[in-house]
């Protein structure tokens, strides 16, 4: 599902940022590029959550991602969408 305001994920090194617009581009960056290092309860929680969202159950996919960002020491730019 798409998101309405996207989130800017330092995901790929310094300065390389992933623009994550929905809940499939969030549901790919955890589960191919996330930090191997970073798969605690909050990555867990992101990763329910957009599964969830997937399948159309209600969910805070967006705001669980953000967490998980947060959680791993990703640097989120800030909203530039507005």
């Amino acid at each position: 599902m798409p998101w309405e305001q996207p989130v800017d994920v330092e995901l790929y090194g310094v300065g390389k940022y992933r623009v994550v617009p929905d809940t499939q581009t969030a549901t790919k960056c955890l589960v191919n590029d996330w930090p191997k290092d970073a798969h605690g309860p909050e990555y867990e929680e992101a990763l329910q959550a957009c599964l969830a969202d997937m399948e159309g159950l209600p969910n805070t996919a967006r705001e669980s991602f953000v967490k998980a960002a947060e959680a791993a020491g990703l640097t989120i730019r800030p909203n530039q969408w507005n």
